[in-house]
């Protein structure tokens, strides 16, 4: 459902001008003149619109999240260390004499484990280790000239060394899911869930401006509408003046006049103040600098027109219960349910592991000797374990999975509540855009006549017929007819813009679109 602009067209046939009116700008609007069209207004605001550039950010740190999430990035580990160990010696019970030891090791160690992504849990384990180990002894043999002797004596050295893989898998509880694959389920939807709610702030974004253009238009069209009625009471009041001077009415219809002028006269100002106000509101919408607007004086291009179109209840709804970013948020939310519930139910199970190993060991005169015949395949080993362990009443489980199923019941009520609420927004905007269009038509219709009434009503006073009372009663209604139109228009426009807006079809109501790589 589109807007259509009839760019250049006169308002005759749309907002007929009265006769004196005016193009001159609010005696306050100083500054450059920037002609601006609503498809200009709308690239400005994807540019520079401060809400938008900040939504912006969300669906780059859920990638970061999504992407940084290393659950199956290997850990390599390494390590190195050196024990000392002294025990000096002495005498026992009996009197007799033991040595002093000491004892020295050296061990480094290598391994990688981590997760494989098989989806079925499955863990692994890779490493080597080598040590080498010393053992000292002192013989404490006699003395020489009341001095002992100690002769030190190497005991041992010895030199191992193992190498090997170790796989475990659990088989019951969190072999269909674990915690590292639900986490990555619900990254992966909160991505696109960024990405839906950038494209909400957009659509909202370019609702607001279309609808903050249109309502400088009307602002724009209303200054017109009070000079043109101010100007029509500083007539009658310089009309009056000279009637007054030749006794053709009382002294009252001049002030009648003055006082109708008065009145225009601030009404004139509130339309100019009013005027600024959505002015600065568009500005606001389209930059991200307001300071460097502040010379600047948008001037809207276009005119209100009011272009029937035909409207669907049924079709609207069925666009707004599938393109709405809201709907498709509650249904990524509904699938992050499915996954955290799937995983609770998965947690009732007791744990039930199989590890699985195999690998070298190694025992030589040196470490050159130890790593050759880990290379050897001397001295193999393996082994297969199963551990199986479970809670005794499992309660802190069985409470989460009944906790998952009620925000699931209640997941689902939200997501009804939303599509009714999108189902009252449409119907609402359907009939709101009837409404205005039969508006525009009555207003139209009462503008022409009350213009033909005060063309009627001055003939009248110029053959001394009529009075400045009747004069200003019509200048008033024609004012008030006048605004009732272009309002009129206005608010056409803003509802065709909410019905695109609450359909979701807005992006393509202006020919735009947002591509998200979804994965």
């Amino acid at each position: 459902m589109r807007v259509f602009f009839l760019l250049g067209v006169a308002l005759a046939g749309a907002l007929t001008p009265v006769q004196g009116q005016t193009n001159r700008a609010p005696a306050f609007n100083m500054g450059t003149n920037k002609p601006i069209t609503l498809p200009s207004a709308i690239q400005m605001a994807l540019e520079h619109n401060l809400s938008v550039a900040i939504e912006r950010f969300n669906p780059r740190i859920a990638g970061f999240t999504l992407s940084g999430y290393g659950a199956y990035d290997p850990t390599l580990n390494l390590s190195a260390g050196h024990n000392f160990n002294t025990s000096p010696g002495g005498y026992d019970a009996q009197g007799r004499a033991y040595e002093p030891r000491e004892s020295e090791r050296n061990s480094f160690g290598i391994g990688v484990g981590g997760a494989i992504p098989t989806g079925t849990g499955l863990t692994y384990d890779i490493g080597a280790d080598i040590s080498g180990s010393s053992f000292t002894s002192y013989n404490v043999p006699g003395t020489v000239n009341g001095v002992p002797i100690i002769i030190p004596r190497i005991v041992s050295r010895d030199y191992v060394g193992s190498e090997g893989i170790s796989l475990t898998q659990p088989l019951l509880k969190n072999f269909q899911i674990d915690g590292t694959r639900l986490q990555i389920q619900v990254n992966q939807r909160d991505l696109r869930i960024s990405e839906w709610r950038l494209r909400q702030q957009v659509m909202a974004t370019i609702a607001s401006v279309e609808q903050a253009y249109y309502r400088l238009i009307f602002s724009r069209e209303n200054v017109k509408v009070q000079e043109t009625a101010y100007e029509l009471a500083q007539q009658l009041v310089r009309e009056s003046k000279k009637k007054v001077q030749v006794g053709a009415i009382a002294p009252l219809d001049e002030k009648q006049a003055e006082s109708q002028a008065a009145a225009t006269e601030a009404t004139l100002t509130e339309a100019q103040r009013s005027y600024s106000q959505q002015e600065n509101a568009l500005k606001a919408l389209v930059t991200d600098d307001f300071a460097s607007l502040l010379g600047q004086n948008l001037n809207p291009i276009e005119n209100l027109v009011a272009v029937p179109v035909v409207t669907s209840l049924t079709d609207s709804w069925g666009r707004g219960l599938t393109q709405r970013p809201e709907i498709q948020e509650y249904k990524l939310n509904l699938e992050k349910q499915d996954f955290t519930l799937k995983y609770q139910k998965n947690q009732l199970w007791p744990s039930l592991d199989l590890t699985a190993s195999y690998g070298q060991n190694a025992n030589n005169l040196s470490y050159s000797d130890v790593l050759q015949d880990l290379g050897r395949d001397k001295g193999p080993r393996y082994g297969v374990v199963g551990v199986l362990s479970f809670p005794i009443g499992n309660t802190t489980a069985k409470n989460r999975y009944l906790t998952s199923k009620a925000n699931k019941q209640q997941l689902l009520l939200q997501y009804k509540q939303q599509e009714q609420s999108i189902m009252v927004e449409i119907d609402d905007a359907i009939k709101s855009i009837r409404s205005t269009f039969e508006q525009v038509q009555s207003s139209r219709a009462a503008r022409a006549y009350a213009q033909e009434a005060l063309f009627a009503e001055q003939k009248k006073l110029e053959n001394g017929k009529s009075t400045s009372y009747l004069v200003l009663q019509s200048q008033r209604d024609l004012t008030q007819r006048q605004y009732d139109e272009i309002q009129s228009l206005a608010q056409y426009n803003i509802a065709l813009s909410t019905l695109a807006f609450r359909e979701g079809t807005i992006l393509e109501r202006h020919n735009l679109s947002i591509n998200f790589d979804q994965k």
